[in-house]
């Protein structure tokens, strides 16, 4: 829906502008987007899906303790690029999350 409208810029933007991290890595998996961000040199790299309303730290604890915080950026992220009609979307999906008793 969203994601689908970015270019690969507008990922490298995210994590420069939004994080002040380094893209690694980029690739399209089933549903969304996977990217791997530099933090160090050396070390593990958080690595992420994002998809349209939500972000899935994965593969190391680094991402899985970032997911949340790292979410909610993504989210304003998306909001200032689509304005109205993301934060419409978004807060649907939310309130059907909510309903579903998904969040709380």
């Amino acid at each position: 829906m969203f994601i689908e409208r970015l270019e690969a810029k507008d990922y490298v933007s995210f994590a420069k502008d939004k994080l002040n991290l380094s893209f690694a890595d980029i690739k399209q998996v089933k549903n969304g987007m996977y990217i791997r961000l530099l933090v160090r040199e050396f070390g593990p790299s958080p690595e992420f899906v994002l998809r349209d309303f939500v972000c899935e730290g994965i593969n190391n604890p680094i991402s899985k303790e970032n997911e949340i915080p790292l979410q909610k950026v993504w989210r304003e992220f998306l909001a200032e690029k689509f304005g109205e009609e993301y934060k419409t979307a978004c807060n649907s999906f939310l309130k059907k999350q909510y309903e579903d008793g998904l969040i709380k």
